[in-house]
């Protein structure tokens, strides 16, 4: 059997053709990446255009299907912690926060003692990065900067795999459906951030 890998990195995008039969990689590229982390507004701020990363996968997973047109299965990965948020019909709304973004690492009070990151840490018991994706959705539900009409946010790896499957709901991981789904750490870090910001969405 044939297989595409993909991985979407923050500053390259590689592909490669994969026999599993014979476990040899019969084909493999690199790209840098055309989006590369811009800074509109704040020195701290690590942003990326999921649109003109999701051209550019589609490009080189062209290539390799022109290459390779027998493949059975894609196989996704990509830089984590970053997030996208979409609406409804799974359109990106606003940029990538990549996981370099640093607004989590901003003091959070007026007397600069703890970061975001950390009064998200201490409000839910888990140790938040300042880099993990929320982190950065915390700073932003404080900030009004999540956009009216997203209703979740993914990474860029399951944004670009929803989009490649003609989705409108993120084809999440099964490892980070686990961190989703119950009482976890990533579950309740979630909601007790949107309790304390959006209790509409409660």
């Amino acid at each position: 059997m044939i297989m595409i890998g993909l991985d979407i990195g923050t500053t390259s995008i590689s592909g490669l053709l994969y026999d599993l039969e014979i476990r040899t990689v019969l084909h493999s590229t690199t790209e840098e990446q055309v989006s590369k982390p811009f800074s509109p507004n704040h020195e701290w701020e690590r942003l990326q255009e999921p649109g003109i990363i999701l051209q550019q996968a589609e490009r080189i997973l062209g290539l390799l299907l022109s290459r390779g047109p027998e493949a059975a299965r894609i196989g996704l990965t990509g830089q984590m912690h970053g997030i996208v948020y979409i609406d409804q019909n799974g359109n990106p709304l606003g940029p990538l926060y990549t996981w370099q973004d640093g607004r989590g690492n901003l003091p959070s009070g007026a007397d600069n003692s703890l970061t975001y990151a950390q009064q998200l840490s201490r409000l839910t018991g888990y140790h938040i990065a300042p880099g993990y994706g929320l982190a950065t959705h915390y700073y932003n539900l404080q900030h009004q900067l999540v956009p009216e009409h997203a209703v979740q946010f993914c990474t860029i790896a399951d944004y670009i795999a929803m989009r490649l499957a003609n989705s409108v709901v993120p084809l999440i991981d099964a490892t980070h459906r686990r961190l989703a789904s119950g009482a976890t750490a990533c579950r309740q870090v979630l909601l007790i951030s949107l309790r304390l910001c959006r209790p509409e969405l409660m």
